[in-house]
């Protein structure tokens, strides 16, 4: 079976849009082309794209203050673009909803949601809670900046004393709120946090842990990114790594703005999972990962002992 085969037959998932803030801001209807590098339903078609996390990020500098208004707007700005193509694309929460949208002669994108950035839930976990019971399935627990329970790889800071970077990783606060989306089936995402954020993560987390969008540091060196030990640490709590799939090699320097507030590295485009679930169903489903172009393997200096996988996310009982 040659890999178009097996592309066509997946379930294919990406794990971070950031169409909705152009739904807000631009009003825009993913009917019409998107131009290149970003998302619409012809590409997805195209690409046979079956589930779409869309992302909820809120610039920390440009909507402080307004974090949850504004995350609000964009969650509403999701529900709204999927009601508006109900033939296409439905809402789902669950691996049997996701199931369900890719059933059937007329198959439809499969929608969820992402938080990026804990920093939206403004260190209130009742929060964190109600964006689960309006449809967020993970939540990233830090964006390019900091907070006060989690370190970011995007804003370290040095010791004035020594000059060594600072990497105080997650507080015992930043665990309980990592225990606490076990409990709840929010998966855990561990993309732009620092290096000690993600091991603290991994060992706070009862359940596998995912990056939504994460790259590998051992391709383009920067911070954003993951190391091979880290990659392999993610491999053995059954997570997995989504690879962005981007068209700059070059790093960039991290500032307010979303595009800045990425690191680069080279399009590495899919990754085998061995499943993805949540909360109210824990059956496993085979899907995979891919670029709408071609999948190709991903490579880093221990590629071979790398395994990309995602077991059943439920709740801590």
């Amino acid at each position: 079976m040659n890999w178009k085969a097996v592309h066509q037959a997946a379930i294919v998932v990406d794990t971070h849009a950031d169409t909705p803030g152009r739904f807000v801001d631009d009003n825009f209807d993913p009917s019409t082309d998107a131009g290149r590098g970003h998302w619409d339903l012809a590409k997805a078609k195209q690409g046979n794209l079956g589930v779409e996390f869309f992302s909820i990020w809120v610039d920390p500098e440009k909507f402080k203050g307004q974090y949850v208004q504004r995350a609000m707007r964009m969650i509403d700005s999701v529900y709204e673009t999927v009601g508006k193509h109900p033939d296409q694309m439905v809402m789902a929460y669950s691996v049997k909803d996701i199931r369900a949208a890719r059933t059937g002669p007329k198959k439809r994108i499969a929608s969820l949601m992402g938080l990026e950035g804990g920093h939206v839930i403004e260190g209130d976990m009742a929060l964190l809670r109600d964006f689960y019971r309006l449809g967020v399935r993970y939540m990233t627990l830090t964006w390019a900046n900091s907070t006060d329970w989690a370190q970011s790889s995007g804003d370290y800071k040095k010791d004035p004393a020594s000059g060594k970077v600072l990497d105080p990783g997650l507080t015992e606060y930043g665990r309980k709120i990592v225990m606490e989306m076990n409990r709840i089936g929010m998966i855990v995402d561990i993309s732009h946090v620092s290096d000690r954020s993600f091991y603290n993560a991994l060992t706070a987390s009862r359940a596998p842990v995912i990056a939504s969008h994460s790259s590998a540091r051992a391709i383009t060196d920067v911070p954003r990114n993951m190391t091979d030990d880290m990659l392999i640490a993610l491999s053995r709590n059954n997570g997995v790594a989504m690879v962005n799939t981007i068209f700059s090699t070059r790093p960039r320097s991290t500032n307010s703005s979303k595009l800045s507030g990425r690191e680069t590295s080279r399009p590495l485009k899919s990754t085998r999972l061995r499943s993805i679930s949540s909360p109210s169903n824990s059956a496993r489903s085979e899907v995979c990962l891919s670029s709408s172009r071609r999948q190709t393997r991903f490579r880093s200096t221990r590629s071979n002992r790398l395994r990309a996988s995602c077991a059943g996310l439920n709740p801590a009982r």
